[in-house]
């Protein structure tokens, strides 16, 4: 019930409908909650958790404020919109078409102001993919020399979105350097915003790695094992993909400590090939450091054997034998067997197969029986990227009917992994609501509320799919008060053989069937 001087206003009491409390895993946080800056994107972050539904945003506000959402590929969606005029904007985020707990938000969006969020720069470990450890501190700097006088704000998430202490420190020059110890492991995210705004490549996505574990490193290879020879190039692998993040030392020694060069080529996937080549027969020992510790293996006692030239040795009276057998065995990241084709070449053998999964893959290989290696060669089978093989097809994206959900779907298999993002532009901001179908395909709707031309911009890893943008005309809805009909065809007194007038005027474009 609402009274003015004692008297209800018309229409009072008003009836509201209360509905159960919403249970969701869906979180959201960032500046665009809160706050913005006029002519500036107001940023938050949505993480769905494993949540299934469908996502929507909705902006009401002063003025119009376009949404631009980008799906981040990892279970999150950052998502920006631009407001115009200052004053309170209510942020909407439906799952299903009902707020989650929360919505709607209340931002306050400030005029255009003297400083400039977007010249701040931040760099620094702390920011880099793979820059953090677990239970280790790492650092960046944020410069704000460039953008003028404003609060500084650093916030740090964990996986669970739970707060993680920073430390700011100003440098009295307009610098500063934030530092953080993340408690877990997996995804961090860093949020850097100035005067309420997010910084240029805020936020960021930090994934934190395990202890260093030394006793993970693994050696192995042809360099480590019996056969090495004299004056004869070898090599040996070293495995710390499992190990944590750590410096690497390796070095070679004859029974005098005498050094050997070593050519150490790091395959940046955790995994490093060591080359190397000894004079003189004898008994050398590799030892192999990971972030100053000791690995199990080491050090590793290798017995190289003098190199005889087999091409200055004749032998009689020996019959030819048969072949040694040549056998691979690759298994799949579920443990089933993969077929593999061996293609005999005059330089050894060639091998094909077809990966039907994603994941790691183990190859073995054996030769007369005896495995070439003692463990097997580890692979990892990706999706690849192609914006191309991306497709949109339905009504929504040529024609739409005002206040009436427009509707396309969106079919991203075979184009691999990537992020999708989805905005429409018209004369008013259409909210648009994305329903993942579980099969790579997506089904969008998004709501006009006005006449007019829209634009639909459909982008795969930032790049427009084939027909993006695409181009929509929302029309009235059809009102069929307006269509008159008249005429001795359609009198009660029975039929003959004449016509009907039927007037369609303002009813848009109805079909009409007689």
């Amino acid at each position: 019930m609402v009274s003015f001087a004692g008297q209800e206003i018309p229409r009072s009491p008003f009836e509201v409908s209360v509905g159960p409390y919403k249970e969701t895993l869906i979180k959201a946080y960032g500046p665009g909650l809160v706050g913005g800056v006029v002519n500036y994107p107001a940023l938050f972050t949505v993480e769905t958790n494993g949540e299934t539904g469908a996502l929507g945003f909705s902006i009401e506000g002063p003025s119009q404020a376009k949404i631009d959402c980008h799906d981040n590929g990892d279970g999150s969606a950052d998502v920006r919109y631009y407001p115009t005029a200052p004053g309170e904007y209510a942020v909407h985020i439906l799952c299903d078409s009902e707020d989650i707990p929360k919505s709607p938000y209340v931002a306050q969006i400030l005029p255009n102001t003297d400083y400039y969020p977007d010249k701040v720069e931040c760099y620094g470990k702390g920011l880099e993919k793979d820059g953090a450890m677990k239970g280790k501190p790492t650092e960046f700097t944020v410069d704000t020399r460039k953008a003028g006088p404003a609060p500084l704000d650093v916030q740090v998430l964990d996986a669970y979105s739970n707060n993680v202490d920073v430390k700011l420190h100003p440098k009295g020059d307009g610098t500063f350097t934030a530092s953080y110890i993340p408690k877990a492991g997996a995804k961090h995210t860093v949020q850097v915003n100035y005067g309420g705004v997010a910084t240029k490549n805020s936020p960021y996505r930090v994934y934190v790695s395990e202890p260093l574990n030394a006793s993970n490193v693994h050696v192995f290879g042809p360099g480590v094992e019996k056969g090495v020879k004299s004056n004869l190039p070898t090599h040996f692998n070293v495995d710390c993909r499992e190990a944590g993040q750590g410096d690497i030392q390796i070095s070679l020694t004859n029974e005098k400590g005498v050094e050997v060069p070593l050519k150490i080529v790091d395959n940046e996937d955790g995994t490093f090939t060591v080359d190397y080549v000894v004079q003189q027969p004898g008994t050398y020992f590799i030892k192999v450091l990971y972030g100053g510790v000791k690995t199990p293996q080491s050090p590793i006692s290798v017995i190289v054997q003098p190199h005889v030239d087999v091409s200055k040795i004749k032998v009689d009276g020996l019959e030819p034998t048969g072949k040694a057998d040549f056998a691979v065995a690759i298994t799949s990241p579920s443990g089933s067997k993969v077929k593999a084709h061996v293609i005999p070449t005059h330089e050894g053998f060639l091998v094909n197969f077809t990966p039907t999964e994603l994941g790691e893959y183990l190859l073995s290989i054996s030769f007369g029986g005896e495995p070439v290696s003692p463990t097997p060669y580890r692979f990892t089978c990706m999706h690849g990227s192609d914006p191309t093989k991306v497709h949109a097809t339905g009504p929504g994206l040529e024609r739409g009917v005002v206040r009436n959900p427009a509707e396309f779907c969106i079919d991203t298999r075979g184009a691999g992994q990537g992020g999708l993002g989805v905005t429409v532009e018209g004369p008013c901001e259409a909210a648009i609501n994305c329903r993942d179908n579980g099969d790579g395909t997506c089904s969008v709707a998004y709501l006009p509320t006005e006449i007019g031309d829209y634009s639909i911009n459909i982008t795969f890893n930032d790049h427009h799919i084939p027909g993006s943008p695409f181009q929509a005309l929302v029309v009235p809805e059809a009102d069929l008060k307006k269509i008159k009909v008249s005429g001795n065809g359609i009198q009660p007194h029975g039929m003959q053989l004449c016509c009907a007038t039927v007037e369609k005027c303002e009813a848009w474009f109805v079909p009409l069937i007689l």
